[in-house]
């Protein structure tokens, strides 16, 4: 929990940087357009970063990546 936490935190911390490739990931996952995405409200928005988070593939990439740092 802490981990998918400290994500979303980084993930919306950067959105103004990154904005347009988190909005196409979002639609790439989903069934939603890059547009329909853009006008989610900020708590729907928060929920489809966490359950994005939450996939097992997501998972898989931070155990691969975390090993870089041991």
């Amino acid at each position: 929990i802490a981990v998918t936490l400290e994500v979303v935190n980084v993930i919306l911390g950067n959105l103004p940087k990154c904005e347009q490739e988190i909005f196409q990931m979002l639609s790439n996952t989903s069934n939603l357009s890059v547009d329909e995405v853009k006008k989610l409200d900020f708590p729907t928005f928060t929920a489809m970063v966490i359950d994005f988070i939450k996939k097992d593939e997501f998972k898989d990439f931070i155990k691969v990546v975390s090993a870089l740092f041991k």
